[in-house]
């Protein structure tokens, strides 16, 4: 056989192997949904401490819960204007 073809068999078989890996990942991410999102929360919430300090790390987070419960709510435009008039009224 030779080298060339060698190499083109190695190919093959390490795409394959990088192939069945990630089906392998896949299947288990979309058995274990709970678990995969709070280890990666729980990794990116480690590595904002460690970059940018705790307190920085924790108005994040705060934020970050009221953009979510701020969008959550189903705000239509008359809800918004009401607010802003309410907001800027003079008094």
């Amino acid at each position: 056989m030779s080298p060339k073809l060698l190499i083109e068999a190695n190919k093959v078989e390490v795409f394959l192997l990088i192939k069945d890996t990630l089906d392998e990942m896949i299947n288990w991410i979309s058995q274990n949904k709970s678990k995969f999102f709070g280890g990666l929360f729980g990794f990116l919430i480690g590595i904002f401490i460690v970059f940018i300090g705790f307190f920085k790390t924790l108005f994040i987070i705060i934020c970050t819960v009221i953009g979510y419960v701020i969008g959550s709510y189903n705000i239509n435009k008359e809800d918004i204007k009401g607010l802003i008039e309410r907001i800027f009224s003079n008094r």
